[in-house]
């Protein structure tokens, strides 16, 4: 490449300069200003730099230089992904003016600058792109309350049918039964008998579970309840006041065909930390092997169908942690204490399972656990408006909920 010489001030560069080795240059010979001016005006003569100003943020050839938000291409400014504009100035634009941004007709879409969000409505589930419907109503009984006196409510599914009933003086109770086949409902069903009703707010509050035949309800008395067409309810002989308990987790183990009654409080209103079992098979109660390492009550329990292992979650326990979860292997003698949940479970409404997640409720939401991996899946699962509880059966998981005087059926179809 040829080499620039000094040279006077207004001369002209008529030709390419020679080369001047590095020991005959002084720098008194001309100012930095004027060397870079001369320098410049030489290597343009020879063809080398074009006399430009030059794009320092793109690849080195838009000129003049781009604006913010946009790339020099080939030449060319361009604005960036999420931008509009000539490629000197550049605005954000708001994808979701056009065809909702992309996300799905059940999403929301919110601009943001270079891009916008998707987030599902209210209802459905999923990535914003893809959303799900999560709970679709499927029945409506006008005129009920199911909590009309805020003592809770008690529902268990039998088969395809869901029966429900509140925790009210004998005055504001009812039964009745959610039929899932054809979505209707029953007419009211036989109360247990005066001297053993455990649906009275008073006393200790009852399990109510099922073993997909009949309901049993242990609390302050043991209860079995035949269903239609039998709709009768007779005392089961072996749950005596002596091993009765009040708050307690109840839960129906399908293998070993066991009633367990895990942890509650006495008569003496002392928590334990065991369980019991009510063996259908003999009608025998017993002691339930092993303890947990904390005692509780106001808990749930969940047994899923076909698997030797219960669940219990939530209430008061002795260590202040209202976000416990553990489980139990029928006759295993020990209890494991599993990862706790994202958020206190001490009003824990309800438990079951869904799509081999373990869920539990709240007040106003679902919460699942993913048994492999012992985690929680974040967030939680909004339960519809007027949620008081849910439940699981062989056709799904349900909710009811109360829309002023209109009891409402939804079922659960998705959670992601």
């Amino acid at each position: 490449m040829p080499v620039p010489v000094p040279v006077p001030d207004g001369a002209r560069v008529d030709a390419p300069a020679r080369h001047i080795p590095p020991a005959a240059y002084h720098p008194g010979m001309r100012t930095p200003g004027t060397w870079s001016f001369a320098l410049l005006v030489v290597l343009a003569a020879c063809g080398e730099v074009p006399l430009t100003f030059i794009d320092a943020g793109g690849d080195g050839t838009c000129q003049p230089a781009c604006g913010e938000h946009a790339t020099c291409t080939d030449n060319t400014c361009a604005c960036d992904p999420g931008y509009t504009g000539d490629g000197q100035t550049c605005t954000d634009a708001n994808e979701c003016l056009t065809d909702n941004g992309g996300c799905d007709v059940n999403a929301l879409c919110t601009n943001v600058p270079g891009g916008r969000t998707c987030a599902c409505k209210p209802g459905f589930s999923g990535d914003g792109l893809s959303c799900r419907q999560t709970w679709m109503l499927v029945g409506t009984l006008a005129g009920v309350t199911l909590d009309p006196e805020n003592f809770g409510a008690r529902a268990v599914a039998v088969g395809p049918r869901i029966f429900f009933a509140p925790r009210a003086s004998r005055a504001a109770q009812f039964f009745r039964f959610f039929d899932t086949t054809n979505n209707t409902f029953s007419a009211d069903l036989a109360l247990p008998p005066v001297e053993n009703d455990d649906f009275a707010p008073s006393g200790l509050g009852e399990i109510f579970v099922s073993d997909g035949t009949d309901i049993y309800m242990f609390g302050d008395s043991g209860q079995r309840y035949s269903p239609p067409p039998t709709n009768r309810w007779s005392t089961v002989a072996a749950y005596t006041r002596a091993v009765s308990r009040g708050e307690s987790a109840g839960a129906f183990e399908s293998t070993s065909r066991v009633v367990f009654q895990i942890g509650g409080r006495n008569s003496d209103n002392i928590d334990h930390d065991n369980a019991q079992r009510y063996e259908l098979t003999t009608g025998i109660m017993a002691a339930e092997a092993g303890s947990l390492p904390y005692t509780f009550s106001n808990g749930r329990g969940w047994a899923p169908a076909g698997g030797n292992v219960t669940y219990v979650a939530g209430g008061r326990s002795s260590d202040n942690n209202g976000s416990h979860l553990a489980s139990h292997v029928t006759g295993s003698g020990s209890w494991r204490v599993l990862a706790d949940a994202p958020v206190g479970l001490v009003s824990v409404t309800g438990m079951g399972d869904f799509m081999g997640k373990i869920w539990v409720s709240t007040d106003d939401r679902l919460y699942f656990y993913e048994p492999t991996p012992n985690t929680w899946r974040s967030g939680g699962l909004a339960a519809p408006a007027g949620f008081v509880l849910a439940v699981t059966g062989p056709s799904g998981t349900y909710a009811l909920a109360q829309n002023g005087a209109m009891l409402e059926i939804h079922q659960l179809l998705a959670i992601e």
